[in-house]
């Protein structure tokens, strides 16, 4: 930050660190994108982010999931039974890696991971209920 710019919000500040950190970040309220393309309006920008954060300190971020910022991430919702349907998948196949690992607002979870390099696809509910993959354009 350079002398004449104004100190951003805490989630502006965290925006611009998973920035630094090479993901994509757009803003939301809630999980709805605040800008017009949603994800495909996410980036890595400094200032882009600045005026994001800008115009509105208190959203939430979103991230980019896919090539644009190397992870996939699989959401876990707990209405549907996600948690259940993950602890029958890993008794099956062996728990998933420790990895980074976010609290959603309804409870559930989304786990992040390292992009393989290939094409990861989005779904939703094809491991099981209550289990998505986000991957490219996620």
């Amino acid at each position: 930050m350079t002398g004449t710019e104004t100190p951003l919000s805490p989630m502006g500040e965290a925006a611009l660190a998973l920035a630094r950190g090479g993901h994509a970040v757009f803003p939301c309220r809630g999980k709805r994108p605040l800008t017009r393309h949603g994800c495909k309006d996410a980036t890595t920008d400094l200032e882009r982010i600045r005026e994001f954060w800008t115009k509105y300190p208190d959203a939430n971020i979103g991230l980019a999931t896919g090539a644009v910022s190397e992870i996939f991430g699989l959401d876990i919702d707990v209405g549907p039974g996600g948690e259940d349907t993950l602890a029958k998948l890993e008794a099956e196949h062996g728990a998933l890696p420790p990895t980074r690992t976010v609290r959603t607002g309804s409870g559930g979870r989304h786990l992040h991971f390292k992009y393989p390099g290939r094409r990861v696809r989005n779904s939703a509910g094809q491991l099981g209920p209550g289990l998505d993959v986000r991957g490219d354009g996620g």
